[in-house]
């Protein structure tokens, strides 16, 4: 980036001296990445430098049969989370392309790369698997109630993978972003490596929010960057959490309208087809010998009504533009999709070896014993008193049928032997859940009115139609009344207040003080499954998925008389969303306790489990669900487009991507392909915001492609403002600052890990500094202009304050400056070294090691910790995590800002 600012420093052998300060920002850079060898996982190697630290977690990935040793603990405790590390990674490599020259000039340009490929090799192993991606591993409840070094911890090393059986979110966009940015560190390097980084992205979040994107709005932006998307895959499954197959055949359409660009996507939906059709010699997916679908133990029926589901919809395409499925040198018509899509609900419904339906109130001999709280406890006094391990012998074990009728909901299902096992404790074959449901709606809608549907199919041959009776193959089955109650089992699954016409009569109203934790209301929305927890990946797909359904088959629907009912669940579930996306740069995911709710077995009317808020902001762990609420949005707002125009507004403004242009940028940078800067220029969805961290990265984005602005590119100008308002809103100079700082000048936003800010803020003002000097051009503040000195200035500040030049005249980081903290809040250097024998006790490792008010016994050499509050005032005790817990990601945010300082001679990239 250039930039010619060496009288902000007097340099000599890297010992810098300012305004009568000196910093050794060569020592502040070493020390930042010895901090990030001590946050290793695994086995560590040879040259490793912390001596205290020893291998740990050797056995990770063990209990999921996959090798996830490696990777960093983020912070102070034990755990390895995935969303974070990937940013730290993002970072580090964001620091490594464009301060190449000065992190070489200071000697620590092979150490950048090694922290790195830590990084990036751990993500090679997490996503090794087909179609899942390890988020998580170690239990942070049982890991925080035991005080331990990671080389002794006997905790729980739980694994957290997104796949379609294990409720999760998906934090594809910023792995994606990780992978593109750490490819370009290794390309000249080690070529091979470099590009299965880049090979190993996974965006089928992002293709699916496109998808929807387009479809809602036909703007051109989506259709290019989809034409070209080379990140689309062949797979055999489709589900709230593998949404390929979805994409592609919605987007099959307009292949068969002329566009051939889109003949990958046709290939891939008739890959899909070929897959799950037992007749194709293609043909991977297992069936039972009863002929159901059957991917996996566990909820198994959401590959049976998702399979269906699309097998329907390209059925109506296949007919309508009179075309037919290739596998090999077999061909299939719409006829033979339809007759597999109504195998899979016939099944589902009873047509099946055990001849029972498995769905509830449905059918011969339906399920008796959903898993399921609501259903199973009888209706009591909203103030009874329920003890939770009484719960489960009263309700729970009890081989009894449920109190309450669970209405239309469809069940986990029978094993791949087609057995099955109607007792409430067999959760994988009796818990239903929303989005199994929300699948069949389509199908239901097809079989129980054989109009022509919006995809304009002539396939009434395939039933004979009578007051909505069907019958097939000698074979009767009232769909209507399959649909109609379907419809009915969303409706038991509403949290909230319900209104006056709520079907299932033993429900009541639930969680009305949902929120009131965060000082947000999050009443409504849907518990997803059998437990009183709001999840939101899995409503928004169970939106997405109905959507779907209303907009395709509206006039089926209608026929049936049930559109209205569907359009009041799709917006039960888009009032919810509103409302968890009211909060500026902030998304609700999760509402209550999965721990203490799984203790208690109750209906949600009488829960008194705590109703725990899980937000996604740049102060908590967590991970994306943007992209599928993005597809939530946009699917929906299609459905009331033309019946309320402003609500239908609401929900495609309120699109939360800044993951997806986080991931797209960095994916231009890596490949240059012209599909996503052709994506990027026009997305509406980039914000002016005042904030830069792991979880909002909108300001990284628009700074990076501010570069290509300057370079002349005048379409890119929002990026360029938007990147203007980020530092006027950070500058206390500007007339627009809106971020506090502290009275001795410290960028404050929150309590708890502050320091993420303040070296986030660092990075950027240092990287956008070098973009003014290289291209000579200033930051317009209202009548203020700002120039490249003034923002190196800047950044240079607050990397001061944390080194030591503040109120307290004490260092921020470990083992660097005057008077640096001694009490880290971190497992691994609090508790000395002890034999990888030795017997921890949980309880007295907090007395033993925890809160003796004694400085670490292992240095923890450079870790950049919280930080003091909005007074400047710090308390260097263990035990106030928000001041003296470390990141990886507040140091990975520091390295560029250190190399800048150690080298002021070296030219930026």
């Amino acid at each position: 980036m250039a930039i010619a600012m060496a009288w902000l420093v007097l340099f000599q052998g890297l010992l810098v001296s300012v305004n009568g300060h000196d910093f050794n920002y060569k020592e502040a850079l070493t020390k930042s990445l010895i901090f990030l060898e001590a946050q290793r996982s695994g086995k560590l190697p040879p040259n490793h430098r912390p001596a205290w630290r020893g291998d740990s977690a050797l056995d990770d990935g063990k209990l999921a049969n996959v090798d996830l040793v490696g990777g960093y603990y983020d912070a102070g405790d034990n755990v390895k989370y995935g969303l974070p590390m990937a940013f730290t990674v993002t970072t580090l490599s964001w620091a490594a392309i464009h301060y190449h020259s000065e992190l070489q000039a200071t000697g620590e340009l092979e150490n950048v790369r090694w922290a790195i490929r830590w990084g990036t090799d751990y993500f090679l192993k997490a996503s090794s698997r087909k179609n899942r991606l390890y988020v998580q591993v170690g239990d942070p409840v049982q890991d925080h109630q035991c005080w331990m070094r990671p080389e002794n911890m006997k905790t729980p090393r739980t694994v957290l993978q997104i796949d379609s059986n294990t409720p999760g979110t998906e934090i594809a966009a910023e792995t994606a972003a990780a992978m593109a940015a750490s490819s370009i560190v290794f390309r000249k390097i080690d070529r091979p490596y470099s590009r299965r980084l880049l090979n190993k992205a996974k965006l089928d979040e992002l293709l699916w929010a496109a998808t929807w994107l387009f479809i809602a709005t036909k703007r051109p932006v989506y259709m290019k960057y989809i034409k070209e998307d080379a990140i689309s895959a062949a797979v055999a499954e489709y589900s709230w959490d593998l949404k390929y197959a979805g994409a592609q055949i919605l987007l099959s359409e307009y292949f068969f309208k002329g566009d051939s660009s889109l003949l990958n996507y046709k290939n891939h939906a008739d890959s899909f087809i070929c897959s799950n059709l037992p007749q194709s010699p293609y043909h991977q997916v297992y069936t039972t010998p009863g002929g159901m679908v059957h991917l996996r133990d566990g909820a198994n029926t959401q590959y049976v009504t998702g399979t269906a589901m699309l097998f329907t919809a390209y059925s109506d395409l296949l007919a309508k533009y009179n075309q037919k499925v290739f596998c090999g040198d077999q061909q299939f018509d719409a006829n033979h999709l339809m007759d597999f899509a109504k195998k899979q609900m016939d099944y589902l419904l009873g047509k099946n070896p055990n001849n029972r339906s498995y769905m509830v109130d449905f059918g011969n001999n339906p399920p008796k014993q959903a898993h399921h709280r609501g259903a199973s406890v009888p209706v009591l006094s909203p103030n009874a008193v329920i003890s939770c391990p009484m719960s489960f012998v009263h309700y729970y074990n009890k081989n009894q049928p449920n109190a309450n009728e669970l209405t239309g909901a469809i069940l986990g299902g029978p094993d791949r032997h087609d057995n099955f096992n109607d007792q409430r404790w067999d959760s994988p074959m009796t818990e239903p859940c929303t989005y199994v449901n929300s699948q069949a709606v389509a199908v239901l809608a097809k079989l129980a009115s054989p109009v022509r549907s919006s995809m304009a199919i002539a396939m009434a041959w395939l039933v004979l139609f009578q007051g909505l009776l069907v019958s097939v193959n000698g074979h009767d089955f009232n769909y209507k009344e399959a649909l109609t109650k379907s419809l009915i089992f969303l409706e038991a699954q509403r949290s909230g207040k319900l209104p006056p016409n709520h079907r299932p009569a033993w429900r009541g109203d639930s969680a009305l003080d949902d929120g009131k934790l965060a000082n947000v209301d999050l009443v409504g929305g849907y518990y997803d499954a059998g437990d009183n927890i709001k999840y939101g990946l899995p409503m928004a797909f169970t939106i997405s998925t109905l959507s779907w359904a209303a907009v395709y088959y509206h006039s089926e629907l209608q026929a049936t008389g049930e559109l209205e009912n569907v359009h009041w669940a799709i917006r039960w579930g888009t009032d919810y969303l509103l409302k968890a996306s009211s909060t500026k740069d902030r998304l609700y995911v999760q509402v209550g306790d999965p721990v203490e709710d799984h203790h208690c077995w109750m209906r949600p009317e009488n829960m008194k489990t705590p109703r725990t808020v899980l937000q996604i902001d740049s102060s908590k762990p967590g991970t994306e669900i943007a992209a599928e609420t993005a597809a939530a949005m946009a699917a929906s707002s299609i459905v009331f487009s033309e019946i309320d125009r402003p609500y239908s507004l609401s929900l495609l403004n309120k699109a939360k991507l800044d993951e997806l242009l986080w991931a797209a940028t960095w994916l231009f940078i890596a490949t240059k392909r012209p599909d996503y800067m052709n994506y990027i220029k026009e997305d509406a969805i980039s914000a002016a915001v005042a904030e830069f961290s792991w979880d909002l990265k909108y300001a990284g984005a628009q700074i990076l492609l501010t570069e290509y602005f300057f370079q002349g590119d005048s379409s890119l100008s929002n990026y360029k403002n938007h990147a203007d308002s980020f530092i006027c809103s950070n500058l206390p100079q500007s007339p627009y600052h809106q971020v506090y700082t502290t009275p001795g000048g410290l960028v404050h936003l929150r309590d708890g890990a502050n320091s993420q800010y303040v070296t986030g803020a660092a990075m950027l003002f240092t990287a956008y500094s070098d973009l003014l000097a290289k291209y000579n051009q200033k930051v317009s503040c209202g009548d203020k202009q700002f120039d490249a000195n003034q923002l190196m200035d800047f950044a240079k500040k607050q990397m001061d304050y944390l080194l030591g030049k503040n109120p307290n005249n004490r260092s921020y980081m470990v083992d660097f400056g005057n008077n640096p903290p001694k009490q880290a809040h971190h497992r691994g250097a609090s508790v000395p070294v002890l034999s990888p024998n030795a017997v921890i006790n949980c309880p007295t490792s907090f007395i033993d090691y925890y809160n003796k008010n004694q400085p670490n016994v292992n240095e923890l050499t450079g870790a950049i910790l919280g930080g003091p509050d909005r007074q400047d005032n710090f308390n260097d005790q263990r035990s106030n995590s928000a001041m003296t817990e470390p990141c990886t990601y507040v140091n990975s945010l520091a390295v560029a800002v250190l190399a800048k300082l150690a080298s002021p001679g070296a030219k930026s990239s």
